[in-house]
């Protein structure tokens, strides 16, 4: 095993190591916040950006580490499960994603996840698969290496975003989230703390033009929310949803009004500041509390689900 598919296998390893480090990187300049899963709720305990000088003097003490991936260094796939044995497993799964990519698959670093649904709802198993570039794995790597951080874990937004919606989770029930930063846009389906389902959604300007921009635009995200809910009470039919939350820094009183008006679930509006104690204080800006939510969540690890 290379220790690309080492460090990418632990993607999906949310470890029970209680206390994590989380390292974004940025164009030219580096985020690091750490979080303690010690207490009742998580708690955010530091908070910095570094420049690279700063990054050589990082210390990380006895905390795990991880960093994510940036959009277009991976994809994020969903397939039926191959048949085959567990240990021929991936090769299958490379044969069956290789013309879904847009570079060769030896260029390609892969791990699969299961995604938990019982046989008496679908016949064939699905799995999420994580195809990401080696050099934007690799570039990760050699970075904190020079660094002298050791690195554990190598994470993407969308398994980052999913520990902050397991937050939202109502014992027995799913939650959906939608969220919105740095601008991009994102609805998940998550149960026990597992993902069940993913889409982008549209962000830009017609969020922020003129009224009947805007009101195209809130149309267009209802409609595509309601799709992709529809989706899922087809296909994991075994879920039922407590609720819907939307994290976004922007005003949201439209698209709530949308989807109250088209949904029979109840929409909330939720803040990361009352999920994670010590945000306010470390991070108080709300816009770049919400750009930051994926990293925040990469930091929120508590349990093993890596296949």
């Amino acid at each position: 095993m290379t220790i690309l598919h080492r460090m990418l296998k632990l993607i999906q390893r949310r470890s029970r190591h209680l206390n994590w480090t989380a390292i974004g990187f940025g164009m030219q300049e580096y985020t690091a916040l750490s979080i303690s899963m010690l207490g009742k709720k998580p708690r955010m305990t530091a908070f910095s950006t570094l420049n690279a000088a700063d990054l050589q003097q990082l210390r990380t003490g006895k905390d795990k580490v991880t960093t994510l991936l940036d959009p277009g260094q991976y994809r994020l796939l969903q397939i039926d499960t191959p048949n085959a044995a567990p240990d021929e497993l991936r090769t299958a799964v490379k044969w069956r994603i290789k013309d879904m990519l847009d570079r060769h698959i030896d260029d390609i670093t892969i791990d699969v996840i299961d995604i938990p649904i019982s046989r008496e709802v679908v016949r064939t198993p699905m799995l999420m698969v994580v195809a990401a570039n080696n050099d934007a794995i690799q570039s990760r790597i050699k970075v904190l290496r020079d660094a002298s951080i050791p690195l554990d874990v190598i994470d993407i937004p969308e398994l980052g975003l999913r520990n902050v919606a397991a937050l939202l989770e109502k014992p027995g029930q799913a939650v959906g989230m939608v969220w919105f930063g740095n601008g991009q846009g994102l609805l998940l389906v998550v149960h026990h703390g597992e993902l069940f389902m993913w889409r982008n959604l549209e962000t830009g300007s017609g969020r922020y033009g003129i009224a009947s921009d805007h009101d195209s635009y809130v149309d267009r995200t209802v409609r595509e929310i309601v799709r992709t809910l529809d989706h899922v009470d087809r296909h994991f039919s075994e879920l039922s949803l407590s609720h819907l939350a939307i994290l976004s820094a922007e005003d949201s009183a439209d698209l709530v009004a949308g989807l109250e008006r088209t949904l029979d679930l109840p929409i909330e509006l939720a803040h990361p500041a009352t999920l994670i104690d010590g945000l306010e204080e470390q991070l108080p800006d709300p816009v770049q509390q919400m750009a930051l939510l994926p990293l925040i969540g990469a930091a929120l690890r508590v349990t093993d689900d890596l296949r």
